[in-house]
């Protein structure tokens, strides 16, 4: 690829965005002289202002009109290349329009004609973040996927410590995910975990989610008692990754909350129920993945005699408790 600017189209969701984060920043290592240009929906510019690769980022604005304005936007940047991360046909219409001469992406829902270099086929049954790897033209490290590289305003760190009482070993729960009760660990486990954590270790527990999902963050902060606080809808996405990173660790669905926390370099202990941890679980070491029975993986579940929930539901709090007193002993050098 030439030396240039290079128009990157982002994914649309918080997990996707971090699980593509590594391959940008290997692409940034092996193209240091080019200007990466994210272009992301707009409420994901703070997060990608957080990321170390990229150089600036631009908002797409909604609808047809503004897709049509996005493009001049783009037009006027001029970029040598747009590689497409999304699978959608605006996200390749745009570049398209705006005349970048080289467009890569993967082909399907009817786009093929408006890419000059189609990425045929998929990785396999590896990470998702592989994929990344592929789409963006660089290699998968031979030794594993790097974890992304976000680094937390001062502002938002200051603003996390301000709203955690100092004194506490602070962990975080995320009870909420995008898909509902199929891949949420039922409610009374939180509560009944929150209990254990603060009673048996003396920690806190801060409750973190999106304004609309506060009622059910609510519920679980209630049902803990006095040890825990409700953030829920109350932070900015810079705001909650400066918790995340306050917090000594944090328990949480497959979720994009999940993959933030692991990206400010804060371990998590990972609920799964039926869908594939080799897949979409969080990226570094130190983790623990909850899955029904001790397995890791959905292959190994017998589909028939689970349902999503019932899945979540048969892993006991007493593990979740078990795996973040061993996250804080570590965390201590112990």
């Amino acid at each position: 690829m030439t030396t240039g600017t290079v128009l990157v189209c982002g994914v649309n969701w918080l997990g996707d965005s971090i699980m593509t984060m590594p391959a940008m920043q290997a692409y940034a290592r092996v193209h240091p002289d080019e200007r990466i240009v994210m272009l992301v929906k707009p409420g994901l510019v703070p997060l990608w202002q957080m990321h170390k690769a990229q150089t600036s980022v631009l908002a797409l604005d909604d609808g047809v009109r503004g897709s049509i304005q996005t493009a001049v936007r783009v037009s006027s940047l001029k970029p040598s290349v747009a590689i497409i991360l999304p699978n959608s046909f605006r996200s390749a219409w745009i570049p398209f329009v705006a005349n970048v001469p080289v467009r890569r992406g993967v082909p399907g829902h009817l786009r093929r004609w408006l890419l000059t270099d189609v990425v045929e086929g998929g990785v396999g049954p590896a990470h998702q973040s592989a994929e990344y790897y592929r789409l963006m033209g660089v290699p998968v490290p031979v030794d594993g996927i790097e974890v992304p590289e976000l680094v937390v305003p001062a502002a938002a760190r200051q603003w996390a410590t301000g709203r955690l009482e100092g004194g506490y070993q602070w962990v975080a729960f995320l009870p909420c995910a995008s898909r509902g009760p199929s891949k949420q660990w039922p409610e009374d486990h939180f509560v009944d975990a929150g209990r254990a954590l603060v009673s048996g270790l003396g920690c806190r527990i801060v409750v973190l989610g999106s304004s609309m999902e506060s009622a059910l963050c609510e519920r679980v902060v209630a049902g803990i008692g006095s040890g825990a606080t409700c953030l829920a809808g109350g932070t900015s996405i810079q705001e909650l990754a400066g918790v995340l990173q306050v917090c000594a660790a944090v328990v949480c669905n497959d979720s994009g909350g999940m993959h933030l926390a692991s990206a400010v370099g804060t371990q998590v202990v990972a609920l799964y129920g039926l869908t594939d941890p080799a897949t979409t679980g969080p990226m570094g070491k130190g983790h623990h993945i909850l899955v029904p029975g001790g397995v890791r993986g959905h292959r190994d579940i017998p589909r028939e005699s689970h349902t999503a929930a019932a899945a979540l539901r048969s892993i006991e709090p007493s593990r979740v408790v078990e795996a973040v007193q061993d996250i804080l002993v570590r965390k201590k050098g112990g």
